[in-house]
């Protein structure tokens, strides 16, 4: 990768219009996918610390990705879980406790005890079901999100 100069970048005339959304993935089931990366974010709202885990997802080629003039690269697709906390801080387990986490566990075969957050990168490939979300100030802005994680069948 080449280095960014700033001094450089202040006299570069712009002869390009800059991209105002992004393209979609499409609508539809069973992509395929791994998991590129995982980040924990802690978000406050109203007052109350909420953990929040991003699962980022690279889908494997596609046509569907090729009919919006989109390649696996340029797709990436978030998956955001809201996480439930015990008393001490950490991730609770049990009934009614973190079931999204426990749906992407199963789908990636381990959701079982001993396993190690670090077995999520590159785990897969899972099964996506993929639905768009209208920005709510510009619903013509649409957003990917991900309605459903299966294992590969």
């Amino acid at each position: 990768m080449s280095t960014f100069d700033p001094n450089a970048f202040e006299e570069q005339i712009i002869t390009d219009v800059s991209a105002t959304h992004m393209t979609p993935v499409p609508e539809g089931a069973d992509y395929k996918a791994i998991i590129d990366d995982y980040k924990f974010a802690e978000v406050v709202i109203k007052g109350e610390k909420q953990l929040v885990l991003n699962v980022f997802f690279k889908l494997l080629e596609d046509p569907r990705l090729e009919e919006v003039g989109l390649s696996a690269d340029m797709a990436p697709v978030r998956h955001t879980l809201w996480l439930n906390l015990r008393p001490d801080g950490g991730i609770a387990y049990g009934p009614n406790q973190n079931v999204g986490l426990g749906k992407l566990r199963q789908a990636l075969g381990l959701n079982k005890p001993n396993m190690q957050w670090s077995q999520l990168r590159g785990a897969g490939p899972v099964s996506l079901t993929i639905a768009h979300r209208a920005d709510k100030n510009d619903p013509e802005v649409l957003y990917t999100d991900i309605k459903r994680i299966d294992k590969v069948k």
